[in-house]
């Protein structure tokens, strides 16, 4: 008598290898970098874009597992690492783009802040530096926060209103 597994057992242990596989890969990478360091020195030397953006990929994969909280505390972690590239800043805003877009009230103040501090994206997620006919989008944000009640917006459309007058 024949045995048959289930075709969706096969692509788990499918899956399963892949990933065994990645794994020992990346493990053995590792152990080579580790005990040869020109090697290790040549590969951050020639290939730190590819690193910082295999980070922000992996950043990106967590946000799928993540609530807008945690969401919004990895945006935060990516704009400070902000200073080793710019991609992990325009990564962050992204992430801080789309949550202030989604309604997450500590989201819209901290991108308008920034907005006022003077970055934003444009609409192709490129970083632009902020003019002072931007100062609209900020208070748009804050406005959006504030119709749900969330105190630190109301306080900074007072402020924006004082510094209008």
């Amino acid at each position: 008598m024949k045995n048959s597994t289930p075709r969706i057992r096969q692509q788990f242990r499918t899956g399963l290898l892949c990933i065994l596989l990645a794994s020992f890969a990346f493990f053995i990478t590792m152990v080579v970098l580790r005990n040869h360091r020109a090697a290790h020195w040549y590969v951050v030397k020639n290939y730190q874009e590819q690193i910082f953006t295999a980070d922000i990929m992996q950043h990106r994969a967590k946000l799928l597992f993540q609530d807008d909280e945690q969401d919004y505390a990895t945006a935060e972690e990516m704009l400070k690492d902000g200073v080793f590239s710019p991609s992990y800043t325009r990564a962050g805003l992204v992430i801080l783009q789309n949550l202030a877009d989604e309604g997450f009230n500590k989201a819209q103040v901290r991108y308008a802040d920034i907005i006022l501090r003077g970055y934003r994206l444009d609409e192709n997620t490129e970083l632009k530096r902020t003019t002072a006919g931007d100062i609209h989008i900020a208070r748009h944000y804050y406005e959006m926060a504030a119709a749900e009640g969330y105190t630190p917006a109301l306080a900074k459309i007072a402020i924006l209103d004082v510094l209008k007058d």
